[in-house]
């Protein structure tokens, strides 16, 4: 919850940094892009110490799905805070014309990624232990499309449309098994957004 309410901060520090550099005010936004960066790297903080706690547990306690799933969750709010990380220093490339932030952005990116990619090992683990158990299915098929926006944001888009793919595949099967509202709106998102980065493959690699 906190990592949850850094970030948020982070965010309306940001929609304000954008709000002032489209009104030509460069110090303020500036200033403001400065406080949700900072947000932003405090909630990464945050998260790796529940990742530190996390780990330790499960590792005294290995057979705790319940610990695991807690280390999952740990690393997916890491990525998270990666991503809004990325997404602020890009904010100040774009408005500021700060090349330097542009490389910054890309570490982040490829930071949240990593993060992303501890939490699909655990859940792809937890989902193989137990091919019933919805929860992890559902934990698998969002570590997935998690991947899939970082890999696509940064341009790696034959991976993206893979780990996209993946992800429809598993929302396909709990539609079928668990056809609720909520995991046919899923589906549908996942067919989107796989169709549409088949789009831009096209697009950037035609025949």
């Amino acid at each position: 919850r906190l990592v949850s309410a850094l970030i948020l901060a982070g965010r309306l520090d940001m929609e304000r940094g954008l709000r002032a550099a489209d009104g030509a005010d460069a110090d303020a936004a500036r200033e403001s892009f400065r406080q949700a960066v900072a947000g932003f790297e405090g909630a990464e903080d945050v998260a790796g110490e529940a990742i530190e706690r996390f780990s330790a547990m499960s590792a005294s306690q290995p057979a705790s799905g319940a610990l695991r799933r807690g280390l999952l969750a740990a690393q997916h709010a890491l990525g998270e805070a990666r991503m809004w990380t990325a997404k602020g220093y890009e904010r100040i490339a774009e408005k500021l014309g700060d090349e330097g932030a542009r490389a910054l952005a890309r570490r982040a990116h490829e930071s949240a990624l990593a993060a992303y990619g501890d939490a699909l090992a655990i859940a792809e683990e937890l989902a193989s232990s137990d091919a019933s158990n919805l929860t992890a299915r559902r934990d698998l098929a969002l570590c997935l499309n998690k991947v899939g926006n970082e890999q696509r944001d940064m341009a790696m888009l034959r991976e993206a449309e893979a780990s996209f793919a993946k992800s429809r595949a598993v929302r396909e099967d709990l539609a079928a098994t668990d056809p609720t509202e909520e995991n046919r709106r899923d589906l549908a998102l996942a067919i989107y957004k796989h169709a549409q980065l088949e789009a831009r493959r096209a697009d950037d690699e035609p025949e």
